[in-house]
């Protein structure tokens, strides 16, 4: 018994110790310089596409959204300005560092978009 024992215990070991966690990395869109507000999309934690408009008083007025993700997990976010003497900025940051980032540059019809995928 303990010639069939010993093998499929060392078996074991050996799958376990090549498995391989993933770590999860924390995610931060920020949008900020809009004077008046914008229309937002974005993809949460969980991978649903949400729609919100978003009122500011000022371009110092920031909007943030944070959350832990999977590496290769899809990150997105787009942005319409309501006026057009704004130029709103999007920022994607994957553990504290800038991942990608936008801005609007002319036509304030067009969204500014930033998309990814989370990095390994």
């Amino acid at each position: 018994m303990k010639n069939i024992l010993l093998p499929f215990l060392m078996m074991m070991a050996l799958f376990a110790a090549c498995e391989k966690g993933v770590d999860q990395k924390e995610v931060v869109y920020l949008v900020t310089d809009s004077d008046a507000g914008y229309s937002l999309t974005y993809v949460d934690e969980e991978g649903t596409k949400k729609k919100t408009n978003i009122v500011t008083a000022s371009k110092d007025d920031e909007w943030r959204y944070s959350f832990m993700g999977d590496p290769g997990s899809i990150v997105y976010i787009s942005a319409v300005d309501t006026t057009k003497d704004s130029f709103v900025k999007l920022i994607i940051y994957v553990n504290g560092k800038v991942y990608k980032q936008g801005m609007r540059t002319e036509d304030v019809t067009k969204p500014v978009t930033v998309s990814g995928t989370i990095p390994f």
